[in-house]
């Protein structure tokens, strides 16, 4: 349950070209922006995380904490430009807000798609030409990235942990499914 999640994560970080010591805001800061972060980290560069659930951002301390990842804020008014933007969430405010966010010559990977429907103005094209932007999309992973997703969750163990919120026995996933459907839980991991 975490080591696809973490492969993909590498696939963007890899897309994106991360160096070491780079910015990177992650948009959104559950199971998936987490790991995001964790990538950005074993590439050598500084994740930081925004997301404007407060319950996300009690619940994501102990993970930040085993990756050095930095809080940015609730995403709204960020204050600091990053050298690169993964989004980790569907809204399309996180691109929005992301381009914005960007240094001059920065790079944003469209990692999460856009399901809210919701259209960006033609302001963020204009941004992305006249600063001189990049924007890729990344989906899904390719063998060697899970390898590498599962050595860096096997040496990152107790950050692992931190993400699986329960054990649960199958016969208790149909009860499960709907609270895990609410976006506001981490991993389950489902013992047969």
């Amino acid at each position: 349950c975490l080591a696809e999640p973490l492969g993909c994560a590498f696939n963007a970080v890899e897309l994106l070209g991360v160096e070491p010591e780079e910015t990177v805001l992650i948009s959104g800061a559950g199971p998936v922006g987490l790991l995001a972060a964790l990538a950005v980290r074993e590439a050598g560069g500084r994740p930081f995380l925004a997301d404007p659930n407060a319950e996300k951002r009690r619940r994501s301390r102990p993970f930040r904490r085993a990756v050095a990842a930095e809080w940015a804020g609730d995403g709204q008014d960020i204050g600091k430009r990053f050298d690169a933007v993964i989004n980790a969430a569907p809204r399309t405010e996180t691109l929005i807000r992301g381009v914005a966010a960007l240094t001059d010559g920065g790079r944003f990977c469209l990692f999460s798609g856009l399901t809210d429907g919701g259209r960006p103005p033609p302001s963020v094209l204009a941004d992305i030409h006249y600063r001189q932007l990049t924007l890729v999309g990344a989906y899904g992973c390719l063998p060697a990235q899970m390898g590498r997703a599962l050595t860096a969750l096997t040496r990152r163990a107790g950050a692992a942990e931190a993400l699986i919120e329960a054990r649960i026995p199958l016969e208790s996933v149909p009860e499960t499914l709907p609270a895990l459907l609410t976006g506001r839980h981490f991993k389950f991991i489902v013992k047969i």
